[in-house]
């Protein structure tokens, strides 16, 4: 499994007490379909990401799904703190 954005830029830029909408893809680069994905987040303390389908329930080999997530920073976030998604 492939997760990336459809222009495979893997940084935004998000300022303190904002919020950003960001598109991710992600692609079955397997032979076999992915079942059962759970999408994640691991963030700094008081961010938020919001996936609009946490779940995939069945993805085909080589095919290719675009998602759209809403990050959420806080207030007096120190500039250069990251987080990362996962699936």
């Amino acid at each position: 499994m492939l997760l990336s954005t459809p222009s495979g830029r893997l940084s935004e830029e998000v300022t303190a007490g904002n919020q950003q909408q960001l598109q991710l893809l992600v692609k079955n680069s397997g032979t076999l379909p992915l079942n059962g994905v759970s999408l994640s987040s691991q963030l700094p303390t008081g961010w938020e990401l919001n996936f609009d389908q946490s779940q995939i329930q069945e993805l085909a080999p080589g095919k290719e799904l675009t998602l759209q997530a809403t990050l959420k920073v806080p207030d007096k976030t120190i500039a250069g703190a990251r987080s990362r998604a996962s699936g």
